[in-house]
This record gives structure tokens, C-alpha cells and sequence, in this order.
């Protein structure tokens, strides 16, 4: 999973702490490669779907050193999550 991210990172090329998550999202679902690989890693172990996107947004956090805001937005782009966190820069 975390290979996955680091692929979808590399592909945005004005990084927003505040949307990352969402963009990161954006990526995934509009790559095939990436969403066939998303797809493989939501059907491995008996963890939720939120847990696994939970894990996806803290791997993101963990890769680009970043804090969260305590801000939840709710309206993502992406169709793969239904909300996020906001980030900051450490």
C-alpha cells in the first residue's frame, strides 16, 4: 500500500497539505493501474473500508511529514472517500 502511495504522490505536481488526501484519491481512481491496485488492497484482511482509507491518509501523512488540522472537510472530489482530513506542514 504504501508503494501505491508513493506512486500517486509522484503524480501530483503542486502538493496542498489542506487536499492532499483528496488528491491522492483523485490519482488512484483515475488511473487504472492504481485503482486495480487500490481495488487488490481493500480486498486483502478483514479491516473496513474507512480503516483502509484511514491507513492510506495516515501513510501520506507519514511520506510527506505532515500534521493534521483537526479539520474534516466533506465534500471531496474524489468518488473513493466520502470525507477527509486537512494537514499542515510540521
Amino acid at each position: 500500500m504504501k508503494e501505491l502511495v508513493r506512486e500517486a504522490l509522484s503524480r501530483i505536481e503542486n502538493v496542498n497539505p489542506t487536499t492532499i488526501t483528496d488528491d491522492v484519491f483523485s490519482v488512484i481512481q483515475n488511473d487504472r493501474n492504481l485503482m486495480e491496485r487500490y481495488l487488490e488492497y481493500l480486498a486483502g484482511g478483514n479491516e473496513e473500508l474507512g480503516g483502509k482509507n484511514s491507513k492510506i491518509a495516515q501513510t501520506i501523512a507519514e511520506l510527506q511529514n505532515l500534521a493534521t488540522t483537526g479539520i474534516e472537510n466533506k465534500n471531496p472530489n474524489s468518488i473513493l472517500i466520502q470525507h477527509f482530513k486537512e494537514f499542515k506542514r510540521k
